[in-house]
């Protein structure tokens, strides 16, 4: 507002397809303990970016993180709009793409969630593996500052949920 004061939103999207309900939570602040609070009884997979405020939620046993690859995805299209020459940035593209072919074909199946996860485990697994061999071949080679290295530095310091 025209004082300068912040406020969030909250969005909650449940999980359920068939039944997807999307809940607004409007809160005055961004802690974390927000999200620990609305959650409190939630179980399950707990996809968002990697705002450090959801550490709490995600310690959780009965909680599994998973991460946004949008997020991932993201960093590397800017590098791409710059940098024409094929290298590190379009060929993660390419491989972030392969893998929303396999979840817009989960969707377009109407596969059940032990189907999509079989689906996933076939063909998402031996893309993640060749994701995660090329960035960590060629991290130790790129300045941690650069907009590759931190592109770089962001999936691999998200990969437990961006393996999921």
């Amino acid at each position: 507002d025209n004082n300068g004061s912040s406020s969030y939103m909250w969005v909650h999207l449940s999980g359920e397809r068939e039944k997807r309900g999307i809940v607004y939570d409007y809160q005055e602040n961004r802690k974390g303990e927000n999200a620990e609070i609305f959650l409190k009884e939630f179980k399950g997979y707990h996809q968002t970016d990697a705002y450090s405020g959801y550490a709490g939620l995600h310690d959780k046993k009965e909680i599994t993180w998973v991460a946004c690859w949008a997020h991932a995805r993201r960093k590397y299209i800017e590098i791409t709009k710059t940098i024409k020459t094929p290298g590190i940035a379009h060929k993660m593209v390419k491989y972030i793409g392969q893998l929303y072919k396999i979840e817009r074909e989960a969707l377009d199946k109407k596969l059940d969630p032990g189907e999509t996860k079989k689906l996933r485990e076939k063909n998402a697994v031996p893309i993640l593996e060749v994701i995660k061999k090329l960035l960590d071949e060629v991290k130790d080679a790129i300045p941690p500052q650069s907009i590759l290295g931190k592109a770089v530095g962001y999936t691999l310091n998200n990969w437990q949920g961006c393996k999921r």
